[in-house]
């Protein structure tokens, strides 16, 4: 993504590689020194989506998730674009988690009118299986809701349980 530093993107990469190998505390480590050193709203916003990702609770990856929203909508070069849809996914399904079905399924068809910008190729295809699992998910507002940390807690899991 433009406007990120070298030294922003290399502590994220290796964030990455240590949660490869399962090393979750390295991670959050990485990701959390790439929040503190991050300058610009871009750069805010990469590293907040990586920090959400280790967050204790369902309502801290909540804030985390909407954080890097809030900044990647204030980067004004576009560069930001193209990662909305996915960052609207992961507020959606951070809001399933905590019980709020009603703002989820509104959360999911903001990211569905986003993603209709992306590319027909893997990567649009995997956030648009996921917007649609997570629509599956909560058109429903008597269904049970999905327990954090279940494998029905991906926001690519069909209602059908297979993953795209």
């Amino acid at each position: 993504m433009q406007g990120v530093s070298e030294r922003i993107l290399q502590l994220c990469v290796r964030g990455m590689e240590a949660e490869g190998r399962g090393d979750s505390s390295h991670a959050r480590e990485l990701f959390t020194s790439a929040w503190n050193e991050a300058q610009s709203p871009t750069e805010r916003c990469v590293a907040a989506h990586y920090v959400a990702r280790h967050q204790p609770t369902s309502a801290l990856t909540l804030e985390w998730n909407q954080r890097a929203l809030d900044f990647a909508r204030q980067v004004t070069d576009g560069s930001a674009n193209g990662f909305l849809p996915s960052l609207l996914l992961n507020v959606a399904h951070s809001t399933e988690l905590i019980g709020d079905r009603e703002g989820a399924h509104r959360g999911y068809k903001d990211a569905a009118a986003a993603a209709v910008a992306l590319a027909d190729d893997g990567y649009g295809r995997f956030l648009r299986g996921g917007i649609e699992a997570g629509l599956n998910r909560t058109s429903d507002p008597d269904a049970p809701a999905t327990p954090r940390g279940s494998a029905a807690s991906s926001p690519f899991r069909r209602s059908g349980g297979a993953r795209p």
